[in-house]
C-alpha cells in the first residue's frame, strides 16, 4: 500500500472507524479473524507527522480515536495532538482541512470536526482544562440552538453534526445533558438526536 490507500482502497478513516465500532461490540478490533487485524491497517497508514493516509484532520482525528484504545506508545499519539493543536482555528474549532496561512486560521469552522477534534484530544489524554478543548467547547456553544441541535452552514442542524459533538462530549466526560448544555427551552443536544429518531416504518429506530 502506497500510505493512503490498503491494496482493497479503504482508507485510513475506514479502518479507524471500524475499529471504533469493534469496540463498541466488544470485539478485538487486532484479532477479528486470521487474516483482519484493523489496528495494522491502521498503523500501516501512519505517516509519521501525526497524520494517517490522506493529508487532513479527518483520517488524524478518527485514528487518534480508535489507537488510543489500544496499547499504542503515548508518543505516536501526541504527534497527533500537536497536529490537532497546530491546526486549530482562531474561533476555537476545526474543519476537514488543514491551516496553511493566517486566512485559513481565521476561516470558520465546522461543528463537526469540532466534536470530532474534542473527541481526539481527550481520548489521547489531555484534559478537559487545557485552553484547546475549552476554547473548542466555546465554540461549540455558540453553535448550539435553542432545538439543541448544532447549526452547520451547509446542512443546519442534523443528527450527524450532533452525534459528533455527543461523542466528543462523552469523551471528555462532559455530560451532554448538564445544564452547560441545556437551552432556555430545556432541550438537549441528546433530546435532538432522539427527536430525530423513527418510530415507525422499514427504517424504524434509525435517525434522519
Amino acid at each position: 500500500a502506497n500510505g493512503w490507500y490498503n491494496p482493497d482502497f479503504r482508507s485510513a478513516s475506514d479502518f479507524a472507524r471500524a475499529t471504533l465500532l469493534a469496540h463498541a461490540a466488544g470485539l478485538q478490533p487486532s484479532r477479528l479473524s486470521a487474516e483482519q487485524n484493523l489496528v495494522a491497517q491502521l498503523a500501516a497508514a501512519w505517516r509519521g507527522d501525526g497524520q494517517y493516509g490522506a493529508a487532513g484532520l479527518n483520517g488524524a482525528m478518527f485514528a487518534m480515536m480508535a489507537l488510543a484504545q489500544e496499547p499504542v506508545p503515548q508518543a505516536v499519539l501526541d504527534k497527533t495532538v500537536a497536529l490537532i493543536r497546530a491546526n486549530q482555528h482562531d474561533d476555537g474549532g476545526w474543519n476537514y482541512g488543514l491551516v496553511t496561512s493566517p486566512a485559513d486560521a481565521a476561516s470558520p469552522s465546522d461543528a463537526d470536526m469540532t466534536g470530532a477534534g474534542v473527541a481526539a484530544l481527550c481520548s489521547a489524554g489531555v484534559p478537559t482544562t487545557d485552553p484547546a478543548i475549552q476554547d473548542a467547547l466555546a465554540f461549540l456553544r455558540g453553535k448550539l440552538e435553542d432545538s439543541g441541535g448544532f447549526t452547520t452552514p451547509w446542512y443546519g442542524t442534523n443528527a450527524d453534526t450532533n452525534a459528533w459533538v455527543v461523542s466528543g462530549l462523552n469523551a471528555c466526560g462532559i455530560d451532554p445533558q448538564s445544564p452547560e448544555w441545556t437551552t432556555s427551552s430545556g432541550n438537549t443536544p441528546v433530546d435532538f438526536l432522539i427527536s430525530l429518531q423513527r418510530p415507525t416504518g422499514a427504517n424504524a429506530g434509525s435517525f434522519r
